[in-house]
């Protein structure tokens, strides 16, 4: 169907025999797609089309493939996520994505004295731990992840976590 689709867009620049014959498909079979009614699929994916376009506007272009056919289920209008997820693609579109700007969360350039490492050069180090903490934001808000690890071995030993029954809880 692309094909023929792509012939009948480029009929004024180029033949109809010469396109044929360039993308493999024979010229009775692009006259009969020319005559042929739309499908009954053809005919749906219209539909969803416009269903499509109107709730994406009515988003204001921030809704994606998933939250549209969240909505479109909702509506009593069943497809599948691939289905809207080509459809848009095929049509451009897509949510226009908000960008976070880049915050910078550590001053490097400060006069503040450096904690000197003190388990350098340090032979025995089987008792000493490490940790680091990060925070990744998320769509409900910041997540905080940290971990502690062995020196010597240099295996993790757990994930701190805010919960009272985890052993590293109180770290």
């Amino acid at each position: 169907m692309m094909k023929h689709q792509f012939v009948e867009e480029q009929r004024a620049n180029h033949t109809v025999k010469r396109m044929c014959a360039v993308l493999g498909v024979s010229r009775s079979g692009h006259y009969a797609w020319r005559a042929r009614q739309p499908s009954i699929r053809h005919k749906e994916n219209e539909e969803l089309l416009s269903r499509i376009r109107a709730i994406h506007e009515q988003s204001r272009r921030l809704y994606g493939s998933p939250r549209i056919r969240a909505e479109l289920n909702a509506q009593g209008f069943r497809c599948g996520k691939n289905r809207v997820a080509t459809i848009m693609r095929q049509h451009a579109l897509r949510a226009d994505v908000k960008r976070r700007r880049f915050r910078r969360t550590t001053d490097a350039k400060h006069s503040y004295a450096l904690a000197a490492n003190l388990l350098l050069g340090k032979q025995q180090t089987e008792g000493a731990w490490a940790s680091d903490m990060t925070f990744v934001p998320t769509s409900e808000g910041w997540l905080y992840v940290a971990a502690v690890m062995q020196l010597k071995t240099r295996k993790i030993i757990g994930p701190v976590h805010g919960r009272e029954d985890h052993p590293g809880a109180g770290l």
